[in-house]
This record gives structure tokens, C-alpha cells and sequence, in this order.
């Protein structure tokens, strides 16, 4: 849980997704110092998993909430994206495809590097082919679903707070906007883009005025990041994982091979 937070943390504070790299240095320098055996690219494939699992859950919902309410037709091509990437990464782990070398694989540090990319992609696979084991895919798929179902709790409760009409239905919306607006974060913390499309549904289909729906955006993003923020400060203080250790780790990808345990 502590690499979690503190990539969490990170994600929160600085630009692009720089803490999804940091919990998987993280967790794979814990490993390594408690005396197991983790190679690099087996803590990627999980770390990948997850997060598609986290993504299918997420689709899932949304869906769920189109059946009832009406959604913009940038959300659906969104879904059927994510949607079809998974399929494909299902059906490529199912058949093992990639799995084999290429003979005419190029030498020296490409040869490398695609060795390196094959072991990644022989984890993620692995990784899909285990969710058919309910031991790994029930808990995997209840905590994704109780992560996007707190998300939506808490929006719903920002929106009473500030007496704003519409109920889960304004909820759903919000939630579904401002999910998409994050899958490319530009800024650190996505601040600006957050408020924005949070504000975009509630202003052009409940009316709210403008001003009401960024205050609203900047409330809603102290109320979900805080909690993670504070988690992952409290991790990183506790745990002792510094950014001199995360430099660290970071050297041995391109001094070692990332498939052997340092």
C-alpha cells in the first residue's frame, strides 16, 4: 500500500503519470530488499493489469449509467476505444502472440530493448490469463468498483453541498467528464483541465452558473486528492521511500538488465 500512496502522491502533484513508474521502482525495490525473487518486468505486467482492470471497471459503469441517462457521443467513442484496446490485449494474451522471438530481431541495444519489452508483455499476459482465477479477479474487480463507486459518492456529496439540483444523474455526469479529461494529464495535478470539465456538465445541462461550477471543480479535486495526498506524504515519511531512492531505482533500468532481481 505505501508504493501505491506515494505514486498516488506523485500523480497528484507532478505532470503526466510519473507516479505510475515510481510504485513499480517501488514495489519492485521492496521486494528485492525483503529477499524475493521480482523481476522488474513481472511487477510491470501486474502494475498494467491492474490498471486495465481499473479501466474495464470504469467502462463498465459508464455504460451502466448511458442505459439510463443520455451521455455525449465523445464519451461513447471513448468507450468503444478503451473497449476494443482491451479486447485486443485479451485475445493477444489468450493466444500468446509476442510471445515467441523475432529472428530477425536487429543486435545490440534494440535486440535489447525488445527482450526487455517481450518479458513486459509475457507478464501482462500472464497477468490477464490469471483473472480467469476467481481468487485474483473477485477482489481485483471489487476494489476497482468500489474505487470508481466512491469517486461517484463523493462528487454526489460536493453537488449537495453546494445545492446544486440534479442528484446522481448530475453525479454520473460529472464523474464521467472529468474521467476523461484525466486520461491525458497536461498539468500537474491536471489543474484547470479538472475544474473545467467538471464545470462542462453541470453548466450546459443543469444550468449552473459558471462561476458556481469551477467552484465547484476546485472543491471536488481538494476533496479527492487530499486524502490521497495526505496518504502518500504520510507513506513517504513513514517508509522512508525518497526521491534520492526513486533516482536510484530509475538508474538501474538503463544500467542493468531489468529482468534480472538487483
Amino acid at each position: 500500500m505505501g508504493p501505491v500512496m506515494v505514486g498516488a502522491l506523485l500523480n497528484t502533484v507532478l505532470i503526466g503519470r510519473v507516479g505510475e513508474a515510481a510504485r513499480v521502482l517501488l514495489v519492485h525495490s521492496r521486494l528485492t530488499r525483503d529477499g524475493r525473487v521480482a523481476p522488474l518486468p513481472a511487477v510491470i505486467g501486474s502494475a498494467v493489469t491492474e490498471s486495465l482492470a481499473s479501466t474495464v471497471a470504469w467502462v463498465g459503469l459508464v455504460a451502466a449509467v448511458g442505459a439510463i441517462l443520455p451521455l455525449p457521443s465523445s464519451v461513447w467513442w471513448v468507450v468503444m476505444v478503451l473497449t476494443a484496446a482491451w479486447l485486443l490485449i485479451v485475445v493477444a494474451a489468450v493466444r500468446n502472440w509476442g510471445a515467441t522471438p523475432d529472428p530477425q530481431t536487429p543486435s545490440g541495444s534494440a535486440r535489447r530493448g525488445l527482450a526487455a519489452a517481450r518479458r513486459i508483455w509475457g507478464s501482462v499476459a500472464h497477468g490477464h490469463r490469471a483473472l480467469g482465477r476467481p481468487e485474483v479477479l473477485v477482489p481485483l474487480s471489487a476494489a476497482s468498483i468500489l474505487g470508481w463507486v466512491a469517486q461517484g459518492v463523493s462528487v454526489y456529496a460536493v453537488l449537495r453541498a453546494f445545492d446544486i439540483s440534479g442528484g446522481w444523474e448530475a453525479a454520473a455526469l460529472v464523474l464521467v467528464s472529468v474521467t476523461v479529461a484525466q486520461t491525458v494529464p497536461l498539468l500537474p495535478g491536471n489543474v484547470g483541465v479538472f475544474q473545467a470539465a467538471a464545470a462542462l456538465p453541470l453548466v450546459a445541462t443543469f444550468g449552473v452558473p459558471a462561476a458556481t461550477a469551477v467552484a465547484v471543480g476546485l472543491v471536488l479535486q481538494l476533496v479527492q486528492s487530499g486524502p490521497v495526498a495526505l496518504a502518500g506524504a504520510a507513506s513517504l515519511a513513514r517508509e522512508g521511500e525518497d526521491i534520492g531512492r526513486l533516482c536510484r531505482a530509475a538508474r538501474t533500468l538503463g544500467g542493468a538488465d531489468p529482468g534480472r532481481v538487483q
